[in-house]
Parts: structure tokens; sequence; C-alpha cells
């Protein structure tokens, strides 16, 4: 709809769909984001304490990953832009996933120790990677929105909607 430039509303009851449709719909400042990244990416690491860090966390990555992931995970959230700060977080959502044991297997994630690359390298990869993707399409004046919602009971006025695009959630198909 960016692309076109409808105006578009988004409803998903999965935070992490809603935070990749947030961010893929913001309009970026490409410098902004540029120097964002050489600070991120430049920073010194320091272990972060793994405190309040779920099970299922600690069985999907090497500690040495994990503590990547905690330590970026705070740095981004220290962010003030909070568009920039989304566009960092789905950065390292999708460096996370690549960085760990996790892999989809049909319609259920597993878990199994492999070589994976490492995490600093994958954020690195994917955060230039999101950042050249911005070149290469073109939005056009529209106002878009995404909110966490059941679109079995959208907030709506009757009427309201001329056109509606689903994505059934079937994992992987």
């Amino acid at each position: 709809c960016k692309e076109r430039g409808f105006d578009a509303i988004g409803y998903d009851v999965s935070p992490i769909a809603l935070l990749a449709s947030s961010a893929k719909t913001t309009t970026y400042d490409k410098p902004a984001l540029l120097q964002e990244a050489k600070v991120l990416l430049k920073r010194k690491f320091a272990k972060p304490v793994q405190q309040d860090v779920p099970a299922i966390m600690k069985r999907s990555f090497s500690h040495y990953a994990l503590d990547d992931v905690l330590f970026f995970r705070s740095h981004i959230a220290a962010i003030d832009d909070p568009t920039v700060r989304d566009f960092f977080l789905l950065a390292l959502a999708s460096a996370s996933l690549r960085s760990s044991w996790v892999f989809k297997d049909g319609s259920v994630l597993k878990i199994q120790k492999r070589n994976v690359a490492p995490l600093r390298v994958m954020l690195r990869r994917v955060v230039y990677g999101m950042i050249k993707d911005l070149s290469k399409v073109a939005f056009k004046p529209c106002i878009t929105k995404v909110e966490l919602a059941d679109a079995r009971r959208l907030p709506l006025p009757d009427g309201s909607i001329s056109a509606v695009i689903t994505s059934p959630p079937y994992l992987n198909q």
C-alpha cells in the first residue's frame, strides 16, 4: 500500500509481526540510520547480566550469541527515536534467528546445536542489507498504521474499509 500510496491499517495478534509491519512501513532518514548503525556496531562488547532470561533462550543460543543478543538489545532499547529503535530491533530479531540453533521444520520450530555465524557478523549484514533495501523502494505519501488486534474483533466502524487483504496464520505455507 505504501508503494502505491494507499492509506492502510494493519492488525495482527503477534507482537513480532506488528514490529515487522511497523518497521517496514516507516519512512526513514537513511543517513541517520547509517550513523546509528556505525555507532551501534562499533560498540565495545561488555558482558551483560543474564538475569531473567527465559530457559528457551538459553537453549536456543550458544552463551556467546546470547550475550551478544542481550548486549545489543540493551543498546537498541536506549535509542531515543522509536522508529529508529524499531528498525534496529527488527534487524536484531532477524540476525538473532540466523545466529541461533533454532530452525523451521515444517510447521514447528526445533533446536539443534550446530555451527552458526557470530551474531555481530549477522547483525552487521542484516542492518546494512535493510538500509540498502530502503534505496530500492519508493514510498508514496499515505497514512499507514499497524495495531495489535484480533481480526475477529476489529475496532472499525462499518463501511470504513474499501478492501481487505488477509494472510492466514499457516506457519511456513
